[in-house]
């Protein structure tokens, strides 16, 4: 009788567990869905005993997915926090020619390559709309990855130019004109001086810079 119960405690916890790691593999699959075509989970430290067979899973930093990522795993309020190692097949941006300073980006400058994700550089771009009509910042050379910080939005407006300002309020709309403290690209939300001095925030779009004056 004893040895039942000790052999039962003992395979209880292989059978957590199990369901732990395919929980925290399926946790990944839909954290990347069609973007990646192998995922591997491992544990660079021994894992923690969970206080429930289903906890609720979150990535700590959810901007890193992939190599040494903390994910905390919820039990009745409390968390635990795991080290796994996430290594991942996926497509990512290299330059398909070489590409000046300067330049901008096109559909012909760039192709998508297989490889491992978690064996490159922080900041790898993996979606061609992340950077087409981008600039380059620096050199790139024919092949090599390329990461955010190798590229720029193209300058929309740039500082001291004068711009239209689109003033959207409720049931109304006022242009006038200003001009922008600094560069921006679309979608940037800016700092403009308006022609009585006066500095405001508004959103850069094709017509001008969007502000908005409504209450609600």
């Amino acid at each position: 009788m004893l040895f039942l119960i000790v052999m039962l405690v003992l395979s209880a916890h292989p059978t957590v567990a199990s369901t732990l790691d395919k929980q925290i593999e399926a946790f990944f699959h839909a954290q990347w869905g069609e973007k990646a075509s192998d995922i591997q989970v491992s544990y660079p430290q021994t894992k923690p005993q969970l206080d429930c067979e289903e906890p609720i899973l979150n990535l700590v930093n959810p901007q890193k997915k992939w190599g040494n990522v903390t994910i905390s795993a919820e039990c009745h309020h409390k968390k635990t926090f795991i080290q796994v190692y996430i290594a991942i097949m996926g497509n990512y941006i290299v330059a398909n020619q070489s590409i000046a300073a300067g330049s901008v980006i096109t559909q012909d400058s760039i192709r998508l390559q297989s490889g491992r994700l978690d064996k490159l550089p922080p900041g790898i771009l993996l979606d061609k709309t992340e950077l087409i009509d981008f600039v380059a910042l620096r050199n790139i050379t024919h092949e090599q990855p390329i990461k955010s910080t190798m590229i720029r939005k193209r300058w929309q407006v740039k500082a001291g130019q004068v711009v239209k300002l689109i003033l959207n309020g409720d049931g109304y709309q006022i242009i006038t004109q200003g001009k922008p403290l600094t560069n921006a690209g679309l979608g940037d939300m800016i700092n403009v001086r308006t022609e009585n001095g006066k500095v405001v925030k508004g959103v850069v779009t094709n017509q001008g810079i969007t502000i908005s004056d409504k209450k609600n």
